[in-house]
């Protein structure tokens, strides 16, 4: 980062993580990305929200609070508004097939049955989890490209283009180690 005044700080931050995959009673499998449909657009922010009630897009003072405790929440209930994007693939070896789920409506790509109650966050000294790419067999064939296999973007997503639009790192940031 590149400061524009002397005086001014150095801040850099970075995050790592993964999609969460539920594995579902009927054999298919939840993926809840790193990316959200919310403002903030990323778990980043989707944490910072949900867990420090002071938060206002000052990521450096918000991973401050949450390091150290203060002023935050160890555990909450994220708003429905700021749910991860939900996904799941009609067949987990074409990345293709990709398809978006409704939150509010699990039982529509699922069946009878499927419900979303809440989704929460917390804070942990756990270990970042890896592995997701062991879910998805066409992983290592991917980086660097989409989920359609282009390395373009198309403008406007649709469940038409979701594809288009993900690739490996919605996923996971620690497809680059």
């Amino acid at each position: 980062m590149t400061s524009f005044l002397p005086e001014a700080a150095k801040r850099t931050w970075g995050v790592r993580g993964e999609a969460v995959a539920v594995d579902l009673p009927n054999g298919r499998t939840l993926f809840a990305l790193l990316k959200t449909n919310a403002i903030h657009g990323d778990m980043v922010g989707l944490s910072m929200t949900t867990l420090d009630p002071s938060f206002r897009n000052d990521i450096v003072e918000s991973a401050e609070r949450i390091a150290s405790g203060t002023g935050v929440r160890q555990q909450a209930e994220v708003a429905p508004e700021d749910y991860p994007m939900l996904v799941t693939f009609s067949d987990l070896a074409d990345p293709a097939s990709v398809q978006s789920v409704d939150p509010a409506a699990l039982r529509t790509t699922f069946g009878q049955g499927y419900t979303l109650r809440r989704i929460t966050v917390r804070i942990t000294d756990d270990e970042v989890t890896t592995g997701v790419e062991r879910r998805l067999p066409w992983w290592s064939n991917y980086l660097g490209r989409h989920l359609d296999g282009t390395s373009t973007t198309v403008e406007d997503m649709t469940d038409e283009n979701l594809a288009a639009h993900l690739s490996v790192g919605s996923f996971s940031t620690e497809y680059t180690r």
